[in-house]
């Protein structure tokens, strides 16, 4: 199926040798600056910067409907493909 494709193919692309995981991102970032300068923004003074559950699940939506859009068209791709 054309989804399994994409995960395989998107796995190749990356391997925990090239990518940093969170903490070595996190480590690497306070390394160079020392603090963020953005960190004063999350110690409750700016509420606006904090994700609420609706604009989570309203993204959460978006991603799925675009996720189920994608599917449609490498399906509809590859039926053009198989027919040609």
């Amino acid at each position: 199926d054309s989804i399994g494709v994409i995960l395989t193919e998107l796995a190749k692309k990356a391997n925990t040798a090239d990518v940093y995981d969170m903490e070595a991102t996190d480590a690497r970032f306070l390394l160079a600056t020392s603090q963020a300068e953005d960190s004063k923004l999350f110690s409750g003074k700016e509420p606006a910067y904090f994700a609420t559950k609706k604009r989570l699940d309203t993204t959460n939506q978006e991603l799925s409907d675009v996720i189920t859009r994608l599917t449609a068209a490498f399906n509809s791709g590859a039926d053009l493909i198989r027919k040609s």
